[in-house]
């Protein structure tokens, strides 16, 4: 039996040496190589003693149990950790986990069964990493390589008209395809966070983890008494053939799509850590069928845009991108206002966004559509932040290989941003002529009134608002004046005449004019539509 070094790691003696005399009763399996009472003395003792498993305390003075495991991990890769934690840091031990800490025990009471069981993880840890990386090895022999890079060719020109199902079939025994095809059915896989990938992993990793994903999904296809193959067709695509003993029916073949999915999104993530997203065709019969199969299967991948990571599009899923839906997305986008750093703009963004996030699938607005207009929203704030911010503005983020709930995410916090900037750096004279404002909204108010407030000339103080909040400082103030009205509209049925003269504006006419300039509607049909 494999024995495991370790290595401990606290300030505290009395944990040292209760720890030293567990480890007597361990011996067997694992062997403690080491005791260090700080964070520089362990990172000295590791670089000697290459300990397997590292248990360590969080709590200790000059480098706590988190830095220590952070500089510890480019020195030993493929160890694993185990924080000791009292009962007053649990909430750090919760993030330490968060951070890939393999487990946690709890020091008082340090309790033997505790101490072994998070060994024994460790060490089945260790066991699958090694087993991982043998796995690795075997799929990058040049042999294995060289039928995954034929078959991507193969397909990849089968999808795109170059080559026929019947040249597949001639070529079946080059391409390893041993199976028979008179029932069966495709499905279409991609890792659902495609950017993280991109970032994690070198390129020859990348190449090594695709090898590894192909793998995975073959093995999970016979863990299921079925045969089958894989392969890649395109950046974060992997198509894979299932043959069938016999044509199923729509039920049987649902279920067997959906246990095939579940499979292979739990294998993809306890070997390779990555969330998938799974699309299935409905049965196919033949190789005449071959192409149609494949692309049925893959025309529906594009929904998990707006399903998310771990996203499973049964036959039956249908959702068909409407050329129609670009236009509408561009309307409601053009309707933004200029950035003016209020909470009027923050809400009308919120509104945007939100009406996105309820209507885009249902309209049949394709990703790469909604995904281009997204763009140009944050690159029109951009600009408009430039203009109000010159360098200091925010570059807006990259939504490639983003799924929509991200991209809206990434838009909603960028948007905020700008606007937080904004209003931070507006005009001392600006900010105190909307602080005045706002504490006379429900009296009369004059331009000159502001205007000596503030020490400006009326004329100069006009011009100085336009220009920085994209709006005459009149019609800010009868805005907020009707929002005020708004307020009191929720909170009772006042009469027009009461409504005006509560935000001091003395001719109800003149203020149900307003009104309607700004939401559409007098007060009173207002009021019945959405309040």
């Amino acid at each position: 039996m494999k024995r495991y070094r370790c290595l401990i790691v606290d300030d505290e003696d009395l944990i040292i040496d209760r720890l030293r005399l567990l480890f007597r009763e361990f011996a067997d399996r694992f062997e403690l190589v080491g005791a260090a009472y700080s964070g520089m003395e362990a990172i000295e003792l590791a670089e000697s003693v290459r300990p397997d498993i590292v248990l360590t305390d969080i709590v200790m003075p000059h480098m706590d149990g988190l830095a220590l495991i952070a500089s510890l991990k480019p020195l030993l890769p493929n160890a694993v950790f185990i924080i000791l934690t009292a009962y007053s840091d649990f909430s750090y031990a919760k993030q330490a986990i968060g951070l890939g800490v393999n487990d946690y025990i709890m020091k008082v009471p340090l309790i033997v069964a505790d101490v072994r069981s998070a060994l024994e993880k460790a060490a089945r840890m260790i066991e699958e990493q090694e087993r991982q990386s043998g796995e690795l090895e075997r799929l990058s022999r040049s042999r294995l390589q060289n039928v995954y890079r034929l078959r991507s060719q193969m397909f990849g020109e089968l999808l795109h008209g170059v080559c026929t199902s019947r040249q597949l079939f001639l070529m079946r025994e080059d391409l390893k395809l041993g199976f028979n095809l008179e029932h069966y059915f495709a499905f279409v896989m991609e890792d659902g966070d495609y950017s993280s990938f991109s970032a994690l992993y070198s390129e020859k990793d990348q190449g090594v983890l695709k090898y590894a994903m192909l793998n995975i999904a073959e093995e999970t296809v016979r863990q299921q008494e079925l045969e089958g193959m894989a392969c890649e067709i395109g950046t974060n695509r992997y198509l894979g053939l299932v043959a069938l003993p016999a044509s199923p029916g729509s039920s049987r073949h649902h279920q067997l799509t959906l246990t095939l999915a579940q499979a292979l999104l739990s294998n993809m993530n306890k070997y390779l850590k990555r969330r998938v997203n799974i699309s299935f065709s409905r049965p196919g019969s033949g190789w005449d069928t071959l192409r149609g199969t494949c692309e049925e299967a893959g025309s529906k991948l594009s929904a998990s845009y707006y399903e998310g990571p771990g996203a499973i599009l049964h036959p039956s899923y249908s959702f068909r991108p409407d050329p129609a839906a670009e236009e509408w997305l561009t309307g409601l986008i053009k309707e933004l206002p200029l950035l003016r750093g209020d909470q009027q703009t923050k809400a009308e963004l919120e509104q945007t966004l939100n009406e996105l996030a309820r209507h885009a699938r249902d309209r049949g607005a394709g990703p790469a559509v909604v995904t281009v207009q997204l763009q140009r929203l944050l690159q029109g704030l951009h600009e408009q932040a430039l203009g109000r911010l010159g360098s200091a503005a925010g570059k807006p983020p990259a939504l490639e290989h983003l799924g929509f709930k991200a991209q809206l995410a990434a838009c909603r916090e960028y948007a905020l941003a700008c606007l937080e900037q904004m209003r931070n750096a507006s005009r001392p004279e600006i900010r105190k002529a909307k602080q005045y404002i706002e504490a006379s909204l429900e009296k009369r108010c004059t331009l000159d009134e502001i205007a000596e407030h503030v020490g400006l000339a009326p004329t100069y103080l006009s011009t100085l608002f336009k220009r920085e909040e994209g709006e005459t400082l009149v019609d800010y103030m009868n805005r907020r004046k009707i929002e005020k009205a708004v307020e009191f509209l929720k909170a009772g049925d006042y009469s027009n005449l009461e409504l005006s003269e509560m935000v001091g504006i003395m001719n109800e006419r003149y203020f149900c004019t307003l009104f309607k300039q700004i939401y559409g509607l007098p007060p009173k049909k207002f009021r019945k539509k959405f309040l």
